[in-house]
């Protein structure tokens, strides 16, 4: 019976103690009641309960959980009124001034290379057994120093020649003399002698296959092979 009386008398305070005076829910942070107003309520008298813990227990989570962090509200955004448009009747609009559009590119375009004709490397000729530089080479030599002129630096063999009536030793000779006689001019209207190579082929870079003075004229000559 005592124990009946005792477990009445302890349900009935913890329903009834949450409603007396200072026993309220827990602040937040003290979910289990430790000297309940101390904290926040410092003017009041503390009171403890020591069911506080097993009671709220029960109660949800959100019952006890801390208090949500204050959340400001935006700065309201202020925009500036757009700038008054005064329009004035009868005014005269002052035209800024534009200039004309340019002229239209011209179809035909020049070219450089069509205006400054290239240059070739043009051969010469010799008379029979001689090496001797004739007046018509003198002329071709000279056009060919426009080439050197259009192509600086660049590096020319000189190839000297012969008909084949004579020995190979005497062709070789004889065109190397040819060979250095075109060199020695170029040299004497300015070309750099270091550009110029002598080499003689005799009768082996043979043009003409006829058997005439007239195919054999084309044989005494000095070609001039640019260099790639």
């Amino acid at each position: 019976m005592k124990r009946l009386l005792f477990l009445i008398i302890f349900f009935s305070m913890m329903c009834i103690a949450p409603s007396i005076g200072h026993a309220q829910k827990p602040h937040y942070g003290y979910p289990h009641g430790y000297w309940r107003g101390s904290y926040y309520r410092p003017h009041h008298r503390p009171y403890y309960y020591p069911w506080y813990g097993s009671y709220y227990r029960l109660l949800p989570r959100h019952y006890y959980a801390p208090a949500p962090a204050y959340v400001y509200p935006p700065h309201p955004v202020i925009y500036a009124p757009p700038p008054a448009v005064i329009i004035v009747p009868n005014q005269a609009y002052a035209y800024p001034d534009i200039p004309p559009p340019p002229p239209a590119p011209s179809s035909q375009v020049t070219s450089p290379l069509q205006s400054v004709p290239t240059a070739i490397l043009q051969p010469i000729y010799f008379d029979l057994n001689k090496s001797a530089i004739r007046p018509d080479a003198e002329k071709i030599l000279k056009q060919n120093l426009e080439w050197f002129r259009q192509n600086p630096g660049r590096k020319v063999s000189i190839q000297g020649n012969c008909d084949p009536r004579a020995t190979e030793l005497y062709n070789l000779s004889l065109g190397k003399r040819r060979a250095e006689a075109a060199r020695q001019y170029l040299v004497e209207l300015g070309v750099d002698a270091k550009l110029l190579d002598v080499v003689s082929f005799g009768k082996e870079m043979s043009t003409c296959k006829g058997k005439d003075e007239s195919c054999w004229a084309k044989e005494r000559r000095v070609d001039f092979i640019p260099s790639p």
